[in-house]
Parts: C-alpha cells; sequence; structure tokens
C-alpha cells in the first residue's frame, strides 16, 4: 500500500506545478480480507483525492488540483508500480 501511494503522491506532485516538495496525498484505504464470494483474498480498496495538501505556505494548508492528469499518467503509474512490486 505504501508503494502505491508514493507513486500516486509523487505523480500528482509532478502534475502541480505550484506544490511544493513538502506536499502531500490524501487518502483513505481499506484492507479487504474476502472476495465477493467469501473467498480469502488480501485486497485493498483506495480513494484518492486528485490533488496535493501543501503546508509549506505562510497561509496554512493550501489544496492544489492535479492539472493534466490523462490516460497516459496513469499508465505510467501503473508501469512504475508493477516495476518496483
Amino acid at each position: 500500500m505504501r508503494l502505491f501511494v508514493r507513486a500516486v503522491e509523487s505523480c500528482l506532485r509532478v502534475r502541480n506545478p505550484w506544490a511544493s516538495a513538502a506536499a502531500r496525498l490524501g487518502a483513505v484505504a481499506f484492507v479487504r480480507r474476502f472476495g465477493s464470494t467469501q473467498n480469502a483474498h488480501l485486497h485493498f480498496h483506495c480513494v484518492d483525492i486528485a490533488g496535493v495538501f501543501d503546508s509549506a505556505v505562510a497561509d496554512g494548508v493550501v489544496f492544489h488540483v492535479a492539472t493534466g492528469l490523462d490516460a497516459a499518467a496513469i499508465t505510467r503509474v501503473q508501469a512504475q508500480l508493477r516495476r518496483r512490486l
């Protein structure tokens, strides 16, 4: 899960020219232990926000919406995760 969150966070930071290196992803993850037929199947469900929260600004925390998210960006994140996993 940590690899997934880091890869998505990095992609969203790159896709936002206003975000600092300290910007972080907002996400909620759920650990699922069974599939739909109650078979043993450990997996995760994750909800990510399309942007990053930046606390490196003087006014507190600012949310930066990611721009330019397209199929190519998602494909690159998937390929990166496949290599790392």
